[in-house]
Formats: C-alpha cells, sequence, structure tokens
C-alpha cells in the first residue's frame, strides 16, 4: 500500500517574487536573492572599479539599495539588470567619494591612502588577460559600464541600456567605442604573437 502524498513539490520563488517578498519586508527573500546573484553582483563591481575601492564594501551596499528599493521594481522587468543598473550606481558613488577623498588630501597637504585590491582579486592570468583588463580598466567610466555589462556579464543590450538608464542607442554607442577602443589597444599584442 502507498501512501498518498502529503507534500507537494513547490518550486522555489522566482526573482520577481523574492523582490516582492522583500518589498512586504520579507528578510528571508534578500537573503535568498543575495545568495542567486552575489556572485555575478561581485564580478561586475569589482571589473568596474578596477582595484579603486572596496568590492565587498559595494556589493553589501547594492543589496542594502536593493532592499530599500523593492518596492520600486517594475514587476515586468528582469531582477538581475535591476541589481546591476544598482550595482553601477553605487560604484560611481564609491568612485566620487574616493575622488573628493583624494582631492581633499592634495588640498590639504597629505597623500591620499592607498587603496588596494582585494588579495581574492589577484589571480594568475594568461598575459594577455591581463592586458585586456588593463585596457578596459583604461576605458572611460560609461564605455567601460557598457561593455562589462554587455560582453562580460552577458546582458541584453535592452537590459544594460534600461540598466544604466540610457536610451539604447546611447549604450550601443557607448558599446561600439568600447569595442573599437579595446581592438586599438590590443592589435599590437597579437601582430607580436
Amino acid at each position: 500500500m502507498t501512501l498518498p502524498k502529503l507534500v507537494k513539490d513547490v518550486a522555489p520563488p522566482s526573482d520577481r517574487e523574492l523582490v516582492a517578498a522583500m518589498a512586504r519586508g520579507d528578510e528571508a527573500a534578500l537573503v535568498e536573492l543575495h545568495q542567486r546573484h552575489r556572485a555575478a553582483v561581485r564580478g561586475l563591481v569589482l571589473r568596474l572599479l578596477s582595484g579603486a575601492g572596496d568590492g565587498d564594501d559595494c556589493l553589501q551596499e547594492v543589496f542594502l539599495v536593493a532592499w530599500r528599493r523593492a518596492r520600486d521594481f517594475r514587476s515586468d522587468g528582469a531582477v538581475r539588470p535591476w541589481l546591476f543598473g544598482i550595482a553601477v550606481n553605487v560604484v560611481r558613488t564609491q568612485r566620487r567619494s574616493i575622488a573628493r577623498r583624494n582631492l581633499l588630501a592634495r588640498v590639504i597637504g597629505r597623500e591620499a591612502p592607498e587603496i588596494s585590491p582585494p588579495p581574492d582579486r589577484v589571480v594568475m592570468a594568461r598575459q594577455t588577460v591581463d592586458r585586456l583588463e588593463a585596457a578596459v580598466a583604461r576605458l572611460p567610466a560609461k564605455q567601460r559600464e557598457a561593455f562589462t555589462m554587455v560582453d562580460v556579464e552577458g546582458l541584453s543590450s535592452v537590459e544594460a541600456a534600461r540598466a544604466l538608464g540610457v536610451p539604447a542607442g546611447t549604450l550601443g554607442r557607448r558599446l561600439h567605442q568600447a569595442r573599437k577602443r579595446l581592438l586599438v589597444a590590443l592589435e599590437g599584442e597579437f601582430d607580436e604573437a
């Protein structure tokens, strides 16, 4: 004799459902969303910072902002690009803060404290990858954001444009300019090989 199945298989909540639960004050939903997306958001944050700031502080701030703004989330949108948009704004804020601190230090005649990348960022990588990362780091911030979101993180142009709060044409122009600069920067690398 078989016993009737009393507990139905329950699918985990979608990202959108988690954000809706966060808007109602459900802290467990925030924990779950953090678990699902922390690696992708952290990777984006570290690439955008390029060693000029604390990635872990930014990561924490992204999810705090998401918690506070969960009620503002458009239910027809995708959660990952929404989180990436928050991350871009958090990084921009941290960069401005660092720039102000450095300026203040110069004005009052002190040296700015050296900000080094976290130890876990130091990874043995192939020489070409190192040069590519250096070239990406030299891109203007808006081009770097477009390139990182589309070509590194895999967002569609529409998702990236929405996350950055710019028209699709603007994102396309930034992405084209970033790719062109990277090709020029790496052109000599491949000629020598």
